[in-house]
């Protein structure tokens, strides 16, 4: 088993490139290879059509082109004949003739002539000035003195009229200015001029009285009034809520004032009587006068008990001690009553002082309340009139601000008759509108062109879009670019050899030999017959594939098959418990198998069941189901394979999907090899590569790949079945006695 085997090709888990990886990526190379076609059919379906409607959908246009000449005048000084440098004002003054060309002046006058307006392409147009615009092209040609002009319309003649009203319209136009430009027009424009002025001033002095009487810039009734308002609001909060504390005291020492005076009232009827309010008994006992008596008659109390020991009641001395003990009695009693007295009127006075106190602020807090409300009262006033000549004062503003505007137009006005007046140049009409035999193409050809390289974009992209959404295997190349594992044969769909043949792998390859699916079952025969120098024999391998419908089974038996042809002797343990085929793939039905070897101890010999092939037997999972799983790991799995080795030749194991179950998993560690199937057009470069990385995780021996369901080209198939007939099918008898030997 694995022990037994090692070769160089086991790959490390560095050598899958990034087949696991969950980002899409393009390869360019693989890109031209397989989506070139896909392209230029996107790229042709698009560009065709849009081109062709392009070609027939845009109207020609035929262009008619005129052009003015404008004379420099050059400035002369008198008694001086010499030539002097053209005026600064000649390219403005040509600059300023252009843009009249292509104005609304000069656009409008042409739109006012009747023989424009019966023209029904122009009167069809939704905006006809907009249109002469766009169709209008004005340009000064440098270093030169010349202004090309230049119109397109649909057909030559429209064309060559347009033009034609243009440059007259604006000749026109220029002498009509050339004309006006006398001292009449330039009066009047002066006397707008001065009365412009003395509006700006009235406007002016109207802003110096409004800022004299705000006293203040217009910038600086914003800002700074607003927080001195929020100063003096939180000034007045301040002194209400003063106001209110203090009213507050001044209640509580009121009522304070009125139960001391009724404790007063109660002290005079019942002297003696204790008083524990406001503290006042405690004020009394710790009056000098009462302590001192206390100490007093505590030294009375103990001689009296001295003399009640020593003397009877009646003696003289008890009596004497007796009489001075009452006396002090008394005096304490007095003094204790003087005492509470002096203490209930010292609360009174300071409740009285401390009531004064709180109404002085209270008074206080009202009248700041009061100040404080009159001049936020003043200073609201004062906002509110400010701000009516804030308002006043930008109405103000804006119109000077019209009104300047309007002496720059009056100026510039004034300086244009000015220009005018001395014009640095003259113009004149070097040649009149012509129009070109052949219509305009190159804006037609342009949209054509962005039309192609849209298509060509669109091609690429949809192209570039199908390549990473389609990742699945389509050959060789492919896998290269996955892995460095070698791919040990391609091995063609069975449809595609003979159609009158039954499509399962291993009868294929009983009938046909000649194949070229037989040919690829033995190259990977040859692979694991005569391993690479250094390595072992394969003697246990397993057939794994990512997903199902990979044609993992059907290459297994057909490797069994070759290797029975080979006179060797092959056992095919299938453990697709779930779903089996290998039995089914024989011709035989399913029947008890590894299920009963592994769970109920049973012998294997009487499982191992021979098929119509010779030296082929099979071993299916038997009727226990998924508790077959729970076994692949134990030891008996282990000890089972080693007896099969010493009756087998090879053993193959179908396991089922990798990327699906986990039998592929457990089981590939302890065989000596692991040939991989890919389905072409199935299998995504994904999942090939998440099944390689899975079984290098667990140290598999991979020894290569096989790509299975490989389409190959007719001439090929063509020829090799010109090449090697079909031979006829054996009979049962014959079978059985192939087998038998």
């Amino acid at each position: 088993m694995s022990t037994e085997f090692s070769t160089d090709l086991t790959a490390p888990r560095r050598f899958v490139r990034h087949a696991a990886s969950p980002q899409m990526r393009l390869n360019v190379s693989r890109l031209v290879r397989l989506r070139t076609a896909f392209m230029v059919t996107i790229f042709l379906v698009l560009a065709i059509p849009g081109a062709l409607l392009l070609f027939f959908l845009m109207p020609v246009e035929y262009q008619a082109s005129a052009t003015l000449q404008f004379l420099a005048k050059t400035p002369k000084i008198l008694y001086d004949d010499s030539p002097r440098r053209l005026s600064a004002n000649y390219e403005k003054y040509v600059a300023t003739q252009v843009g009249l060309i292509g104005g609304p002046a000069v656009l409008q006058r042409t739109l006012e002539q009747p023989e424009i307006r019966k023209i029904s392409w122009l009167a069809d147009q939704k905006d006809p000035l907009d249109t002469l615009r766009r169709k209008l092209y004005v340009v000064n040609q440098r270093n030169t003195e010349l202004v090309m002009v230049r119109f397109s319309a649909p057909e030559r003649a429209v064309a060559q009229r347009i033009l034609d009203t243009i440059i007259d319209q604006y000749v026109l136009l220029a002498t009509d200015h050339a004309k006006t430009s006398g001292s009449e027009r330039l009066g009047q424009l002066q006397k707008m001029s001065k009365e412009t002025l003395d509006e700006m001033d009235r406007h002016r002095n109207r802003l110096t009285a409004l800022y004299k009487d705000l006293g203040v810039g217009v910038e600086g009734l914003g800002s700074g009034q607003v927080s001195d308002m929020v100063v003096w609001h939180q000034s007045l909060g301040r002194a209400t809520a003063d106001r209110s504390t203090f009213e507050a005291q001044v209640r509580v020492l009121e009522d304070m004032a009125q139960d001391l005076r009724d404790w007063v009232g109660r002290f005079q009827k019942a002297p003696d009587k204790p008083i524990y309010a406001y503290d006042i008994e405690a004020m009394a006992a710790a009056d000098p006068a009462v302590l001192a008596l206390q100490g007093q008659l505590l030294v009375s109390e103990q001689n009296t008990g001295v003399l009640e020991r020593l003397y009877n009641a009646v003696a003289p001395q008890r009596l004497v001690q007796q009489e001075a003990h009452d006396s002090l009695n008394v005096r304490l009693r007095e003094t204790l009553q003087n005492a509470r007295a002096r203490a209930l009127q010292s609360i009174i006075e300071k409740t009285d002082i401390r009531l004064h106190e709180a109404r002085n602020r209270v008074e206080d807090a009202k009248q700041r309340e009061s100040e404080f409300q009159t001049y936020i009262s003043e200073r609201t006033q004062q906002l509110v009139r400010a701000s009516k000549q804030q308002i006043e004062i930008e109405d103000i503003q804006t119109r000077l601000a019209d009104t300047q505007s309007r002496l720059k137009q009056i100026e510039e006005r004034i300086y244009a008759i000015d220009v005018e007046s001395n014009a640095p140049a003259s113009f004149q009409v070097a040649s009149r509108p012509t129009v070109s035999d052949e219509p305009l193409a190159g804006k037609r050809t342009q949209y054509i062109l962005l039309a192609v390289l849209g298509s060509l974009l669109a091609g690429v992209s949809a192209g570039a879009w199908r390549e990473i959404a389609d990742q699945r295997v389509r050959d060789a190349r492919d896998i290269a670019a996955l892995t460095p594992l070698q791919v040990l044969a391609s091995i063609p769909d069975a449809c595609e050899e003979n159609a009158s043949i039954p499509k399962d792998a291993p009868v294929l390859l009983l009938h046909r030999p000649d194949s070229m699916l037989a040919d690829e079952v033995r190259r990977v025969m040859t692979r694991i017959v005569y391993p690479p120098e250094g390595a072992g024999e394969l003697r246990m391998c397993m057939v794994a594939s990512p997903g199902r419908q990979d044609g993992r089974t059907s290459v297994a038996c057909s490797l069994a098959v070759a290797l029975g042809q080979a006179n060797r002797r092959v056992l095919v343990v299938d453990l697709c418990s779930r779903a089996p085929r290998v039995e089914r793939m024989f011709g035989l039905d399913p029947a008890e198998g590894l299920g009963e070897i592994l769970i109920e101890g049973a012998d294997p010999h009487p499982f191992q069941r021979a098929t119509p092939c010779r030296n082929v037997w099979v071993i299916g999972p038997g009727h226990h189901g998924s508790a077959l799983v729970n076994k692949l790991a134990s030891r008996e799995v282990m000890g089972l394979f080693e007896q099969m080795e010493q009756d087998y030749d090879h053993i193959l194991l179908d396991p089922p999907p990798a990327l699906l179950m986990s039998e592929t998993k457990l089981l590939a560690p302890v065989v000596d090899g692991v040939l991989m199937v890919v389905a072409v057009d199935r299998t995504t470069l994904g999942m090939a590569g998440r099944c390689l990385q899975g079984l290098y995780e667990v140290g598999a021996n991979v020894v290569g790949i096989v790509l299975n369901r490989v389409r190959t080209p007719r001439h090929i198939r063509e020829s090799r079945s010109m090449e090697a007939p079909v031979p006829p099918r054996p009979s049962q008898p014959e079978r059985d006695a192939s087998q038998q030997a």
